[in-house]
Formats: structure tokens, C-alpha cells, sequence
């Protein structure tokens, strides 16, 4: 799933949008903020 998430950003998916489209895969939201707390954490890593 996370794998996922960090995939879809880059590819220009807005935060909002990536949330419904959580929603639709897993049958659960993620949060644009958790989200985006989740790009920022693989960015330090790279």
C-alpha cells in the first residue's frame, strides 16, 4: 500500500485524489496529511 501512495504522487495525483482513490482500492480513506506526511518521510530517505 504504501508503495502504492509513493508511486502515485509523483505521477502528478493530487493528495485529495489519491484518497479517493484509496477509498475505492482498500476500502478505507488515508488522509491528503497523511499523505503527504508519507512523501515527505520517503524524501529524506532518498
Amino acid at each position: 500500500m504504501e508503495e502504492a501512495l509513493v508511486e502515485m504522487c509523483p505521477a502528478g495525483i493530487s493528495a485529495r485524489r489519491v484518497e479517493d482513490i484509496t477509498e475505492a482500492l482498500w476500502g478505507e480513506r488515508v488522509s491528503p496529511v497523511a499523505i503527504s506526511d508519507l512523501n515527505q518521510n520517503i524524501f529524506e530517505r532518498v
